[in-house]
């Protein structure tokens, strides 16, 4: 599995967008999902604060959506679904290959 990552903030708004591949030996899913976090006063929006809130709370937000999504198309294609694990909080990071087990 594959997880790229895009962002885009504003004084009170952070975009999360994210695009995972997914392979088995069936066929290669893809899923996109763009998230919108707002919050009522400005931020602080450096570059440490707006990575680990992607990894701690944007990623585990999306993870879920990228499951169901895998697992249904693969069922509608009447394919075998990729078994995506349970991603635990901190073991996604920016920069770094996303090795989650699929099979």
């Amino acid at each position: 599995m594959n997880i790229h990552v895009q962002e885009a903030h504003g004084p009170r708004t952070l975009d999360v967008r994210f695009r995972v591949e997914v392979e088995n030996h069936q066929a290669t899913y893809e899923v996109e999902l763009a998230l919108r976090y707002e919050t009522e006063i400005d931020y602080d929006h450096s570059r440490a604060v707006v990575e680990d809130f992607i990894e701690r709370v944007a990623i585990m937000s999306a993870f879920p959506y990228v499951r169901e999504a895998v697992s249904t198309t693969a069922a509608k294609l009447e394919l075998d679904v990729p078994i995506l694990g349970i991603l635990r909080q901190g073991e996604f990071r920016l920069g770094q290959p996303s090795e989650q087990g699929n099979d």
